[in-house]
């Protein structure tokens, strides 16, 4: 297993190290060494590492998401999607705020305050659609559930009901008001992104 990247959490206390396959967060290191391996419910290709005092971010290869822990907690407390292509960079903001995330083509900013959500799903589709509505990124993309999420600023505001046939393909309407998506048993539906 090659180390990557490795990151200070805050206040030097902890440290974060990843690879391609895991990230562990190391406690007290020079003191003992005590470890907690930060996961996700699904397998994923790491690709890059960021911390601030407390939060880790990861960037993955496959489904081009930026994932965020909360590290004090152990949880998963943002799944941010939107980028176009593999996520290669991650920074956080002095104060821990804000993070940065860039892929070939795309520069995203998030404000981490605002993300924190208890019903943030752990992750999204493939496939996932973002567009610009107001200046704020709205996404649909199924969640582990296999339910429609439409997330604004990587916060989710709606919810579909769980389908029981995959959802494998989706678009997102120009004004953001419907998502249209389909199965793998055929068939096609429509999703209110507006109002859930």
């Amino acid at each position: 297993m090659r180390v990557t990247h490795i990151r200070w959490l805050g206040n030097r206390n902890k440290l974060a190290t990843l690879s391609a396959e895991n990230i562990y967060i190391w406690n007290s290191p020079g003191k003992g060494i005590e470890t907690t391996t930060l996961r996700r419910n699904r397998a994923s290709s790491w690709t890059c590492l960021a911390a601030s005092e407390n939060c880790v971010a990861a960037g993955t290869a496959e489904d081009r998401m930026v994932i965020v822990w909360n590290v004090d907690r152990n949880m998963v407390i943002a799944a941010l999607p939107g980028q176009t292509s593999p996520v290669t960079s991650l920074d956080f903001s002095l104060d821990g705020m804000y993070l940065a995330s860039t892929s070939e083509e795309t520069l995203m900013v998030w404000n981490i305050d605002e993300t924190e959500a208890e019903d943030q799903p752990l992750s999204l589709g493939p496939p996932h659609m973002t567009r610009w509505r107001n200046k704020v990124p709205i996404t649909a993309a199924p969640d582990d559930m296999n339910r429609m999420a439409v997330l604004h600023n990587g916060n989710v505001v709606h919810l579909s009901p769980v389908e029981h046939s995959h959802i494998t393909s989706l678009q997102l309407s120009l004004d953001c008001e419907c998502v249209v998506f389909g199965t793998a048993e055929g068939s096609v539906k429509k999703y209110d992104a507006a109002n859930g």
